[in-house]
């Protein structure tokens, strides 16, 4: 197997955990491995961590360069 790709995960609301799943077995399928770093996007998340939430979203996303964003409540 080469290499693992990191990909940050940006979670969400609504059907986001059954997408999320669904991507992760396929994932578990594929000839690479893929590594998540899980972010909380979800909009009680939002509320509750304001403005440091998106900053590690952002900090995340400059690390891996490139994400999956499941559906968010906006």
């Amino acid at each position: 197997m080469k290499g693992v790709i990191e990909v940050t995960e940006l979670w969400g609301d609504g059907i986001g955990p059954e997408l999320r799943c669904a991507v992760h077995a396929l994932a578990g399928l594929l000839p690479v491995e893929l590594r998540f770093a899980p972010v909380d996007l979800s909009l009680a998340n939002r509320r509750r961590r304001g403005e440091a939430l998106y900053d590690e979203a952002e900090q995340s996303l400059r690390e891996t360069r490139l994400a999956l964003k499941y559906p968010t409540v906006t």
